[in-house]
């Protein structure tokens, strides 16, 4: 009833452009709320008459009392109707000019204006705001991109430090080891070296006395001399001959040693490109994973991964497609100087990484 009778007081609204005119409609369910105030003292002097009903217990009247109530009030206004449309007339008049009054403030250009000056610094501060949270993204995800970079340029580095420990540790043990096979062969060496010095030594103190002798007036017989240098150059030629076959001995075992450490850097050598191996195919299935699913979900011999592998790996068995694929890179090629320009892709183009943990369960990325 009470919009009804609103509806009968209050003018047509006219369209004005405006986000603003919220505003207004809060004044006009302000203005309901009123006209709704307005009905209530009516309801309020409405005295309904003694019925049957009255003698229930408190619970039945209470379940009752919203028919008593519509009974209550629908009486007096079908009794009087002219007398209450009227008052209600008389009392929502104020409140019309006043709408009116707002509505005229509402047609005006300069309003109208105002509040599209206001909308659009309103999108502008938006757009600004929007803008600085892409420029806030953009250099953390280049932050983290630069320190991931940092972290593998440090993992290199430390993983070259501890290999060249390694190789150094390795060729201090592979000397160590090759000086433990060599020191009796130098040990003999150095006896033989020892002897020829002492006959030396002897020769010249043989010499030393047959001077002093010979001053003395003593002089040894010829024999003497003959038997000496007999015996001095056998031992002479006894050393050389040991002296060479050490020499040998210690050629063959040197050349034993570097075998065993050739030996040694070629499984050193095999061990690390097997691990680099190993590291490159993880990285080719994880990669393959990204493009054409998990192997292990979908093998490559699937029905569903031939038309992808047939689509992406068709250049590697048809001509054509090779020259077809070529000339579709071709036509983006530009000068080596152009600012945007870079050079062909040597790899799979791969995915981006998931925006967030939603994104990372829903493509099933671990």
């Amino acid at each position: 009833m009470v919009t009804v009778l609103a509806m009968g007081v209050l003018p047509a609204m006219p369209v004005v452009q405006s986000d603003y005119i919220e505003d207004q409609l809060i004044f006009i369910s302000q203005i309901s709320i009123l006209v709704d105030q307005l009905s209530s003292p009516i309801l309020a002097i409405i005295k309904p008459t003694h019925t049957p009903e009255a003698n229930l217990d408190l619970n039945t009247r209470n379940e009752g009392s919203g028919l008593l109530l519509h009974k209550a009030c629908i009486s007096p206004i079908i009794c009087h109707p002219s007398s209450i449309n009227a008052q209600l007339h008389a009392e929502a008049k104020p409140l019309r000019a006043e709408l009116a009054e707002r509505l005229q403030l509402l047609t005006q250009a300069a309003y109208v204006g105002q509040a599209r000056r206001r909308l659009e610094r309103v999108r502008r501060r938006r757009l600004r705001l929007r803008e600085r949270a892409r420029e806030r993204e953009a250099e953390l995800e280049a932050e983290a991109t630069r320190a991931a970079e940092r972290e593998q340029e440090i993992d290199r580095w430390r993983v070259k430090c501890v290999q060249e420990v390694e190789e150094k540790k390795r060729e201090q043990e592979l000397k160590a080891a090759a000086d433990g096979v060599l020191s009796e062969v130098r040990k003999k060496q150095a006896d033989t070296k020892r002897m020829v010095d002492i006959l030396r030594a002897l020769e010249k103190l043989r010499k030393l006395r047959k001077e002093a002798a010979a001053r003395k007036g003593v002089c040894p017989p010829a024999s003497a001399d003959e038997t000496f240098e007999h015996h001095l150059q056998r031992l002479r030629k006894l050393n050389k001959k040991r002296s060479e076959l050490y020499e040998a001995e210690e050629r063959v075992l040197r050349v034993m040693l570097e075998g065993e450490q050739e030996e040694e850097r070629k499984r050193e050598l095999e061990k690390k490109q097997r691990k680099e191996k190993e590291k490159f195919l993880l990285q080719k299935r994880e990669i393959e994973s990204k493009l054409f699913g998990d192997p292990d979900e979908f093998p490559l011999a699937h029905l569903l991964q031939q038309p992808f592998r047939q689509y992406y790996l068709q250049a590697e068995h048809s001509l054509p497609a090779l020259i077809q694929i070529r000339h579709d890179w071709d036509q983006y090629l530009v000068p080596s100087d152009h600012p945007k320009g870079n050079s062909v892709l040597q790899g799979w183009v791969l995915p981006p990484l998931p925006s967030n943990d939603i994104w990372a369960t829903a493509i099933k990325l671990h």
